[in-house]
């Protein structure tokens, strides 16, 4: 039987991905204000405290799932000590 995947509402044809980290994200970012993709990498935990086994493995391939996500909005790159890092914040109305 072949395998269904899930696509994104709205028509997108992007497979959804890192369902769980990226509500995780949404809760994190409303409890704590806009953050960045290392900030959310290091600090994104499940209910037991651990990191999630299925979560993207980089901070670039964080941004990548976030942009494709219509619920989290980019902010101008924001310059620090290594050059400039993306910030990231909710959508009003999601979840």
């Amino acid at each position: 039987m072949p395998r269904k995947h899930a696509f994104a509402p709205g028509g997108s044809k992007f497979r959804l991905r890192y369902v769980n980290f990226r509500n995780a994200c949404i809760r994190y970012i409303r409890q704590n204000g806009p953050k960045t993709s290392a900030h959310l990498m290091e600090n994104i935990r499940n209910r037991h405290g651990a990191k999630y086994g299925m979560a993207p493995k980089n901070t670039a391939s964080l941004s990548m799932v976030l942009l494709r996500d219509n619920r989290f909005v980019s902010h101008e790159d924001v310059k620090e000590d290594k050059g400039p890092v993306r910030l990231w914040s909710v959508v009003d109305d999601a979840i």
